[in-house]
This record gives structure tokens, sequence and C-alpha cells, in this order.
């Protein structure tokens, strides 16, 4: 959906956007939210992900009028229910 308002929208024209949620959470965030999962033991390790990801994707909703069609939690709950439902 971004991408085609990007390609066809007016005021798009000789622009570049970035495309994702409105407020990017940092990978800890993101891995945080996952719902838990009994049939997979939890990774062991010194991993840092506190990192922020950082996407300003303020310029296509404020320019194009663009808001995402998914709920960023739903969908993570969706995807690990997918990937768990595959073993």
């Amino acid at each position: 959906m971004a991408t085609a308002l990007a390609a066809f929208h007016p005021d798009a024209a000789n622009q570049i956007f970035n495309i994702g949620e409105a407020q990017t959470p940092s990978i800890g965030e993101r891995l945080a939210q996952l719902p838990e999962r009994s049939d997979v033991a939890p990774l062991q390790g010194a991993f840092e992900f506190r990192q922020n990801l950082d996407f300003d994707t303020s310029k296509i909703q404020a320019r194009l009028g663009y808001e995402g069609l998914v709920d960023e939690q739903d969908a993570m709950r969706r995807l690990a229910e997918s990937a768990a439902a595959r073993r």
C-alpha cells in the first residue's frame, strides 16, 4: 500500500520515503513484545538488544497521509503463532 501510494501520489514525485511503523521500537522492545513460547528454549549468550533502529516515517505520513494497515503488535503475535504452528 505505501509503495503504491508513493509511486502514484502527485505529491510524491522525486521524493524518498521511509516506510514503517509510526514509532520503531528497539530490537529489545520488539523481542519483549513477542508472546512466550514453551516449545523453544531461549538462546543463551551475551546479547545486546538495546540498539535503537530509528526510521523516521513522518514524511510519508505527513505528506501523503499514509497510515499503517496492520497493528504492529498484532502482526508480531500472528507471526509467532504461525511459526509455532509449523513446528
